[in-house]
């Protein structure tokens, strides 16, 4: 993993966005790609307890967050750079906006987590209150008040069972009992369909 981590240092585009593939660079996977990085090191550190691993990379994960800052995020409007790809292979398509958005408030938690373990308070404050930020927009946007059900930036239904996982997850959903409700509805709603699909792929 730390491997991985150094290539995708090495692959940096010149504007400190992080490349989809390493070591070859390139790709199109956007925001849910280019986290890895800071994914990974935080990981690290937790599985093994090493500051070094933090150390050696926090300056890139720096730079990747000054990268982001234009890239309209936290927000429906937002740069190409960010995208295309979301939960593309799930049973249910889920909103790309409330996914990248989702993705952002997760990059800027642990940011101000590793921030926080290298003794850095003054940034890690600037990350904590980036993330703040991000969940207060996440949840006002994202979330219908009177259900608890998550929706798209226009206020449709996006009733997946990867938006509620997702808000679980990574720390983003502010009332995470009404969350993990409708996460086991759908959950238990797919678990149906797919037992029922299952059934009649046998017969025929």
């Amino acid at each position: 993993m730390s491997g991985t981590c150094r290539r995708c240092v090495i692959c940096r585009h010149r504007k400190y966005q992080y490349p989809e593939i390493a070591p070859v660079g390139g790709g199109f996977g956007g925001i849910t790609y280019e986290c890895a990085s800071i994914f990974m090191a935080w990981e690290l550190y937790e599985q093994y307890g090493d500051i070094r691993t933090l150390e050696k990379f926090y300056p890139g994960m720096q730079k990747y967050m000054d990268y982001m800052k234009d890239k309209g995020l936290p927000g429906t409007k937002v740069n190409p750079a960010i995208g295309p790809l979301g939960d593309w292979l799930a049973p249910e398509e889920t909103d790309l906006l409330l996914l990248w958005n989702a993705f952002y408030y997760k990059e800027a938690d642990l940011m101000s987590r590793i921030a926080g373990a290298l003794g850095r308070t003054e940034e890690q404050h600037q990350y904590e209150a980036l993330a703040a930020k991000v969940k207060k927009f996440w949840n006002e946007t994202f979330v219908l008040p009177d259900s608890g059900k998550t929706c798209n930036a226009e206020g449709t239904l996006c009733d997946t069972q990867c938006s509620y996982a997702i808000a679980l997850s990574y720390g983003v959903a502010e009332d995470r009992k009404r969350i993990g409700e409708h996460l086991i509805r759908k959950t238990r709603a797919i678990g149906t369909i797919r037992s029922e699909r299952d059934s009649l792929e046998r017969v025929f």
